[in-house]
C-alpha cells in the first residue's frame, strides 16, 4: 500500500474470515480455491450419491464458503468458469461433460439440477450492492467514481477520471448487463430472488431434450423422481434417460468414443438407440407387456413416455415409480451384458430386487400405505 511517499509493508487482517491480503490480486487465491475444491470434490466421488444429491451438497456446503467471500472480493469470469467446471464433473462423477453445463444450472422443474450459477449471484450480488447501499461514505465513493461510467442510474457534478477495476468494475458491468436485457422500472423493485430466478430463465437457454417435448403432461418429471424413495443409482439414471446422455452405443459413437462390434443391438441387430433399448427391444417388449397385464393398466410406452413418465397415480399407487423401476431394470440387464457379468440376470429379476428394496422402505414407516399391497403383488409377476 502506498500513500503519497509512505510505503505501508503491513499484510491487511483477516476481517471475519475475509482474506483482505488478496483484495488488489485476488488471482493466487481463487486458484488456491479451485484446486483444494477439486480435491474435495475427489474425495467425495467414491459415496453413493445420486445426481440430485450432488448438487444440493455442491450449493450446501461448497458454493457457501466460496459465495462468503466471493461477496466481498473480485472474481475474474474466467476463475468462475473453473469453479463451474469442477462442479459439473463432480455431478456427473466422470471425468467430462456429458451435456452442455448451461443446463445443470436451471431449476430441477425446468430440466436441470438447480446448480448454483456464481456468475448469475455474482451479477445480482453487485446490483444490489449498488442499489441499496445507504451509507454516505459509500454512496460518495460511488458518485464520484462511477458517474461517469452509469449515466443512466447516478445523478453527480463531480466525477474522478481514474480507472475503475476489481469490485467496482463488476458493480459496473452487472448494472450495464442488466439494463440491456430489464427495464429500469423492474430493476428498481425487483428483489434479489427473482432477479437471480428470472436471470437464469433469461439469460440460459432451453434444452434441446425439453425443448422437443415442450407442451404435454408430466413436465415436473425430475421433481417427482428427486422425491421418489427409489436407490441413488436409479435418479442418477433416469436424468441421464431424461437428457438423453445415457450410453448407448449410437451415443457413444456419436461422441467419438470407441464402440466394439459396432452400434447394434446384440438380440435384435438394430441400432442400440433409447427407444431401441426401453420400448423396441424384445426384453423392453415382453416385460412392459407382462407388467401391464399385472397392474391392469396401459403405461405410456413411447418417446415421450419414457422420458417424461406422464401416467396419472390413481388412489395414490405410485405408477410413475413402478414406470421408472421397470426402465431401470432393462438397463441394469443391459449393461450386465455389455459388460460380461459372471452374475448377469434377466430384466424381470432386476425389477423385484428394486420393488423389495421400495416395499421393505415402506413397511418401516409409522404409516404404512393402503395401496402398499397391490405394488408388493409384482412381485408374483408371471416370468416371460
Amino acid at each position: 500500500f502506498f500513500f503519497f511517499f509512505f510505503s505501508l509493508t503491513t499484510t491487511p487482517v483477516r476481517y471475519l474470515g475475509v482474506p483482505l491480503e488478496y483484495y488488489c490480486d485476488s488471482e493466487p487465491y481463487w486458484r488456491r480455491q479451485a484446486v483444494e475444491l477439486r480435491e474435495k470434490a475427489e474425495k467425495l466421488n467414491g459415496f453413493q450419491l445420486s445426481i440430485f444429491a450432488r448438487a444440493t451438497f455442491c450449493n450446501v456446503f461448497l458454493v457457501s464458503k466460496l459465495w462468503y467471500v466471493l461477496q466481498v472480493m473480485h472474481c475474474s469470469r474466467v476463475n468462475l468458469q473453473k469453479l463451474h467446471r469442477i462442479f459439473a464433473v463432480f455431478l456427473w462423477g466422470s471425468s467430462w461433460e456429458r451435456t452442455s453445463r448451461t443446463n445443470l444450472f436451471r431449476r430441477v422443474r425446468s430440466g436441470g439440477l438447480g446448480l448454483c450459477h456464481l456468475y448469475l449471484r455474482q451479477l445480482v450480488n453487485r446490483f444490489m450492492f449498488f442499489r441499496n447501499n445507504r451509507d454516505p461514505f459509500i454512496r460518495t465513493v460511488i458518485q464520484l467514481r462511477l458517474g461517469r461510467r452509469l449515466p443512466e442510474f447516478v445523478v453527480a457534478s463531480v466525477h474522478m477520471k481514474a480507472s475503475v477495476r476489481g469490485f467496482l468494475k463488476e458493480v459496473v458491468d452487472s448494472c450495464l448487463f442488466l439494463k440491456t436485457r430489464f427495464s429500469l422500472e423492474y430493476l428498481s423493485t425487483v428483489s434479489r430472488k427473482k432477479l437471480y430466478k428470472d436471470l437464469v430463465e433469461t439469460v440460459l437457454p432451453v434444452p434441446l431434450y425439453r425443448a422437443l417435448y415442450r407442451v404435454g403432461p408430466g413436465q415436473n418429471v425430475l421433481s417427482r423422481v428427486k422425491k421418489m424413495e427409489v436407490t441413488p443409482g436409479a435418479k442418477s439414471f433416469f436424468f441421464k434417460l431424461h437428457t438423453g446422455t445415457l450410453p448407448v452405443k449410437t451415443w457413444m459413437q456419436e461422441k467419438g468414443l470407441f464402440v466394439p462390434w459396432g452400434v447394434d443391438c446384440l438380440l435384435c441387430k438394430k441400432p442400440e438407440t433409447i427407444e431401441h433399448v426401453f420400448l423396441d427391444c424384445w426384453d423392453a417388449v415382453f416385460f412392459w407387456d407382462v407388467l401391464q397385464r399385472t397392474l391392469k393398466i396401459d403405461l405410456p410406452l413411447d418417446a415421450y413416455g419414457i422420458r417424461f413418465l406422464p401416467v396419472s397415480n390413481e388412489e395414490g399407487i405410485p405408477f410413475d415409480l413402478v414406470m421408472l423401476l421397470g426402465l431401470h431394470g432393462i438397463w441394469q440387464s443391459r449393461m450386465a451384458v455389455r459388460h460380461a457379468d459372471v452374475n448377469a440376470r434377466p430384466v424381470r429379476q432386476y425389477f423385484f430386487q428394486s420393488v423389495c428394496s421400495f416395499v421393505e422402505a415402506q413397511k418401516v414407516q409409522q404409516e404404512v400405505p393402503e395401496w402398499l399391497h397391490q405394488v408388493e403383488s409384482l412381485l408374483q409377476m408371471k416370468e416371460f
